[in-house]
């Protein structure tokens, strides 16, 4: 069990280290801005008897399945019904924030169940510790930190949604697999004050938390970015949130770990487009110090030969490739072009095979018709092929 812990554990130490928004804002809305916000968890808040419940059971399950239809109908016929959900939870996250509700933001940026996860954490803790404490008070007192400031913002609108790619997919359901796991757990024992935490070591003992990604589903997920203005400031501000439902359950609001981890992966792809392009341009200096370096102006050297560009027929281009792969080994892994000027890597973009996550280099910045490069905030929102193009049309 401590392998699976201590994913959760990592999971919410990222939460608390990287609250971004959620420190330092709260949005409170006017009567006129704030309507009532009412998701599916308000509407099925209220308790029923034991016998209620039975008697429901088959039905509220058949609802939840027909719910699930429609809103697949409204993605086919061009609806909005998922739209407007996670435009509820955005609302409901602020609204809880204004609120000073700690403990409902927190239950939002983890997945359903998440807070008796949290509950069986700090009870092994306590085995550990051999101290016991008021368990849901530990909790409260989390929340609280994960939040940090009370300042007040006024949540304005949303400015765009893109949906996750499959590699952040990926990431997302391996943060979500020790969480899911125990949730799946607890339930099987009916609460948990129903486990034993000796009995669910010796059950977890050997599992890895990397290794449970394929139990979980992820239903929808999408990167949100929400302008807001903090009390006290005139200047709106922009921070993109990821939103995302994991088997089945309620729209999750996280503005941390995937934005952390989204910026993590931007950082290291640019870092290996950064080193690909030093490697070219020190194949091309070794070329021309061998004197097998043609003159050559505006040309592409692509990963995929197929794709090179205005090369002079004297390039040799297998050497090229053999001194590139000596200065960067990990080449061979990833599907790159570079544009190139009087025989000068100028611009370089590579992308992990299989993976949609771009590198490049010069960071956040776009050929133009001059050889040079512009600042170009949106670039990494474009495709490599697209990029591969801009570039093609520059060259010819």
């Amino acid at each position: 069990m401590k392998k699976i812990l201590a994913g959760v554990t990592a999971f919410a130490a990222v939460l608390c280290m990287f609250a971004g928004c959620g420190k330092t804002e709260d949005k409170k809305k006017n009567d006129k801005d704030n309507a009532a916000v009412t998701t599916e968890a308000g509407d099925s808040s209220g308790k029923k008897d034991d016998k209620d419940n039975d008697k429901d059971s088959k039905t509220d399950n058949k609802d939840k399945d027909e719910k699930k239809e429609d809103k697949k109908d409204d993605k086919k016929d061009g609806g909005n019904s998922s739209d407007t959900s996670y435009e509820e939870a955005v609302n409901e996250y602020f609204d809880a924030v204004n609120s000073g509700d700690f403990r409902k933001l927190l239950e939002m940026q983890m997945p359903e169940g998440g807070i008796d996860v949290l509950k069986l954490m700090y009870m092994e803790q306590q085995t550990d510790d051999g101290e016991k404490q008021d368990v849901d008070a530990m909790i409260d007192e989390y929340a609280q930190m994960m939040v940090g400031s009370e300042s007040k913002i006024k949540f304005n609108r949303i400015v765009e949604t893109e949906e996750l790619g499959e590699d952040d997919i990926e990431s997302l359901k391996e943060a979500c697999a020790a969480y899911t796991m125990i949730i799946d757990y607890i339930n099987d024992k009916g609460g948990v004050d129903k486990v034993d935490l000796a009995e669910m070591e010796k059950e977890f003992e050997d599992l890895d938390p990397k290794d449970l990604a394929s139990n979980v589903i992820i239903d929808d997920a999408k990167y949100v970015t929400i302008e807001y203005t903090e009390d006290g400031r005139d200047e709106p501000e922009e921070e993109e949130f990821c939103l995302y439902r994991v088997n089945g359950g309620e729209w999750r609001v996280d503005n941390s770990m995937m934005a952390y981890m989204r910026k993590a992966k931007k950082a290291s792809a640019n870092s290996r487009a950064s080193s690909l392009s030093k490697a070219g341009n020190t194949a091309l200096v070794e070329m021309d110090e061998e004197n097998v370096l043609p003159q050559m102006k505006n040309a592409i050297i692509c990963s995929d030969p197929a794709k090179n560009l205005n090369l002079p027929d004297s390039f040799d281009t297998d050497l090229f490739y053999k001194k590139v792969e000596k200065y960067f080994s990990d080449n061979s892994k990833l599907d790159w072009f570079m544009a190139v000027n009087d025989g000068c890597v100028i611009y370089t973009v590579a992308v992990q095979k299989d993976m949609t996550q771009l590198g490049i280099y010069p960071a956040n910045r776009i050929l133009n018709a001059n050889g040079s490069t512009d600042s170009d905030e949106s670039v990494g929102k474009k495709s490599f092929d697209e990029l591969y193009d801009i570039c093609a049309g520059i060259v010819k």
